[in-house]
């Protein structure tokens, strides 16, 4: 099918997150379906040397990523830039930064596209009259959420409460089935059967390593055997080091840092341990259900739409430390319930394949076009 319009993908992150990923499953999907797009990023970042993009003619890199006003405007001069050469654009933005590029070029620089928003987290839109302008300038003609927790909190702060839709994280739902498991008994030395807890995700605020570090200190005190990974980076890994630390778990608590690829890690977990306290939907759930790893988690935000307790997970609320506990030493002594929610979970896992993400995408897209008068 011949699409009118062309896709112009922004990502201002320079580091490799789950909105990285689900913009490279849309591109990649898109790509196959002869839909022509192109991405903006920084010249340094994690998304720009995918392979896929590497060298490609769709890669408009923009220097700057450093100081971020410089790159905010260099942006938005390329947006204004590719808006006269591609005269059916949409401009879609994948973080908050792009966002401010796009409405820059559009209500300051006088370039015509539409824009597309990605919204990924469950906070509400700044207060500022900033914040409040880019959400509600004309020129933004959707915004996605990726999860109905997303879209009622975002929504208090939207005036056209019809550009809002919400379009869930899509997975590869192959990417786990020639993937070998026992990586962290090979790669620390473990005994075959220690049973190992773990975690995937950036170490930030939201992602409260606080209340996973002191799960880990009660499962210890009752099971000494148990091991505990913490696989990605972040802004607090100094302060998580020093809080595990002081509470004498250094013994017991891994920091294994950004793992690339993570497959071998996430596959070889016994329980995944996602302890959020704010959440926009947690596709690193949904990628365990896919994985066969049974998964206790928090009910913060969007992953209360995903998790539903004793059917594909065991939750809590954010901050329960003990409940938590409770759940993860239930899985790890419990072989039949273990296995009845790895079955369930993989089933519903399908329902979240990244074709299904990037044919709703693409419906938004072509609906979209049709609105405001732009298809063939």
């Amino acid at each position: 099918m011949d699409y009118n319009f062309t896709i112009c993908h922004v990502s201002t992150k320079e580091n490799w997150r789950g909105g990285e990923q689900q913009l490279l499953y849309l591109f990649e999907q898109l790509a196959a379906g002869d839909v022509r797009q192109l991405v903006i990023t920084p010249v340094d970042s994690a998304l720009s040397g995918k392979t896929i993009l590497d060298g490609s003619p769709y890669l408009r890199t923009v220097s700057g990523s450093k100081f971020k006003p410089l790159l905010i405007w260099r942006i938005a001069c390329k947006l204004k830039s590719l808006a006269k050469e591609y005269p059916t654009l949409i401009v879609h933005v994948h973080d908050s930064d792009a966002h401010t590029a796009a409405i820059i070029s559009s209500a300051f620089m006088g370039a015509q596209f539409p824009v597309v928003v990605s919204r990924r987290v469950d906070f509400p839109v700044g207060r500022g009259l900033l914040s409040s302008f880019k959400y509600n300038h004309r020129s933004v003609k959707r915004i996605i959420c990726v999860s109905e927790e997303v879209r009622r909190i975002t929504g208090m702060s939207i005036r056209r409460k019809e550009v809002m839709c919400v379009i869930y994280d899509g997975i590869d739902t192959c990417r786990f089935e020639n993937v070998a498991s026992g990586f962290f008994t090979r790669q620390y030395m473990l005994p075959e059967d220690t049973p190992v807890v773990g975690n995937v995700a950036a170490i930030a605020p939201h992602k409260d390593y606080y209340t996973f570090v002191d799960t880990a200190g009660i499962i210890h005190r009752q099971n000494p055997a148990v091991r505990f990974f913490i696989i990605g980076n972040g802004p607090l890994e100094q302060q998580i080091i020093e809080y595990i630390e002081s509470k004498s778990l250094s013994s017991v608590i891994t920091l294994c840092g950004f793992l690339d690829p993570v497959e071998p890690a996430l596959k070889s977990l016994q329980v995944l341990l996602y302890t959020s306290k704010t959440e926009g939907l947690g596709s690193t759930i949904i990628d365990a259900y896919s994985a066969g790893v049974p998964v206790v988690c928090t009910t913060a935000g969007g992953i209360a739409e995903i998790a539903h307790h004793g059917e594909n997970a065991l939750t809590a609320p954010p901050g329960d430390s003990k409940q938590l506990a409770t759940h993860v030493m239930t899985l790890l002594e419990s072989p039949e319930l273990r296995g009845g929610l790895i079955q369930r979970a993989q089933k519903y896992a399908r329902g979240f394949s990244k074709e299904i993400m990037a044919q709703q995408t693409l419906s938004c897209y072509t609906e979209l076009c049709r609105s405001t008068g732009n298809e063939r």
